[in-house]
């Protein structure tokens, strides 16, 4: 082993010569520190690539776990099911329901409608209804708490339409010779002009 030179001399075989016998590197006629610097290269490149592989899994077992939301893009036209059940993650989306349709769990006085289901929070999943031909233009909205698995009950969203007129003030006192005996005492009915006595619901 005077002379490498034209000798074609892989890492490999170096590193197992190296295993079983002792090599002294200017044997090599000065080329043998070369060659064990390069086969501690290779091996420094496979611990790389071993780490590498090993964060390629761990990446892999990531993206696996990833809570996918599943989303219903388009309308699912609903014809006789129970909105109850759609209180999941496969079940966030938007739908509609055409009239005379017989869905069950929804609001009293509803025919037609379109819904959207979503999530609030973990566990929890609301509901948002409007209603078309009957009560027309209604919203209503419930909430879903998957802890004690139970609805809620639907609440109507009020237009601006339909809240009390803006509080009046009046000043002075107020009479009427109109009064009522009721048992031991009188009643007195007194009108304000302007103030609804009943608000539709």
């Amino acid at each position: 082993m005077s002379n490498i030179e034209g000798n074609f001399v892989t890492y490999k075989s170096i590193t197992e010569t190296e295993n079983t016998t002792s090599i002294n590197a200017n044997t090599l006629d000065g080329h043998g520190s070369n060659y064990y610097a390069t086969a501690n290269s290779v091996t420094t490149l496979g611990d790389r690539v071993t780490t590498n592989e090993t964060n390629i899994s761990s990446l892999q077992e990531n993206i696996a776990n990833i809570n996918v939301v599943p989303t219903n893009h388009s309308e699912t036209v609903l014809t006789s099911q129970d909105l109850n059940n759609y209180n999941t993650l496969s079940a966030i989306g938007w739908y509609y329901a055409a009239g005379d349709n017989t869905v069950v769990n929804k609001p009293s006085g509803v025919d037609a409608f379109g819904l959207e289901v979503g999530r609030s929070a973990t566990g929890w999943f609301y509901q948002i209804l409007k209603s078309s031909n009957q009560n027309t233009n209604k919203i209503y909205i419930r909430n879903y708490d998957s802890s004690i698995a139970t609805w809620s009950n639907w609440s109507r969203l009020v237009s601006d339409s339909e809240l009390p007129p803006t509080p009046k003030t009046y000043s002075g006192i107020l009479s009427s010779n109109s009064w009522a005996t009721s048992g031991n005492y009188k009643t007195q009915t007194i009108t304000i002009p302007g103030l609804r006595s009943s608000y539709s619901s």
